[in-house]
């Protein structure tokens, strides 16, 4: 089954924020194949502290 959802970096931080949070429940009841994220919206969250504590 091809991806139907893309994530992006505000759905991934509310992800990261809230992982018990209503986001995370609605990703639960989808198959892992529907989803996907964008390489560049893991190198922005992964960057993300580095600015902050610059």
């Amino acid at each position: 089954m091809p991806a139907r959802y893309l994530l992006d970096t505000n759905i991934l931080s509310q992800l990261i924020r809230a992982p018990r949070g209503p986001v995370t429940q609605r990703l639960a009841r989808l198959e892992s194949e529907e989803i996907c994220t964008m390489h560049q919206d893991r190198g922005r969250l992964q960057a993300a502290p580095w600015r902050r504590a610059a």
